[in-house]
Order: C-alpha cells, then sequence, then structure tokens
C-alpha cells in the first residue's frame, strides 16, 4: 500500500484500514546510532600516560634545553631524549 493511498477509508475496506492503523500503532524499532566524535581512537587506560614528574632548571639550562628542542614542546623533548637513552 501507498503512503497516500485512501482506498482504505473507502466503504468494504475494513481489513486495510484495520492493517493501517496497526502499523501505525507498532513502535518504531529504528535504531539510533550515536555519532562518533572525529579524531584517533581512545588510547586504552594501561598506554595513557598519567604520571607527571616536575623538574627544576637554571635559566641557562633552561636556554639550552630550549635551543635544543626547536619547536617541539621541552616536555616531549625530554621524554624522547629518556627513551633515545634507554632509560624508559
Amino acid at each position: 500500500m501507498k503512503k497516500n493511498d485512501l482506498t482504505a477509508f473507502k466503504t468494504g475496506h475494513k481489513k486495510q484500514l484495520l492493517q493501517v492503523v496497526a502499523k501505525k500503532d507498532e513502535p518504531k524499532t529504528k535504531r539510533v546510532e550515536r555519532r562518533r566524535k572525529p579524531g584517533p581512537p581512545r588510547k586504552l587506560e594501561s598506554e595513557k600516560a598519567n604520571y607527571k614528574v616536575m623538574m627544576s632548571f637554571t635559566s641557562s639550562e633552561e636556554k639550552f634545553i630550549k635551543e635544543q628542542a626547536g619547536a617541539v614542546r621541552v616536555a616531549t623533548f625530554l621524554k624522547l631524549k629518556l627513551q633515545d637513552a634507554g632509560v624508559i
């Protein structure tokens, strides 16, 4: 039966009318999917870096580290240096 078909409301078409009403009363079972946020998938809890360390440097050490790091953040630079040295 078409969406806007009115033949069900004519006399003698009670069966069709009951089917139309029954279809209207059925709950919609269409599943609503959540939108996935753009970007990379979440890391596992065991892979997240959550241990923080605070360090202090002299101004001359700070200048040297920033020159060596360049555009990279200081914390990332130091972490990479520790990985290269085989400490972590």
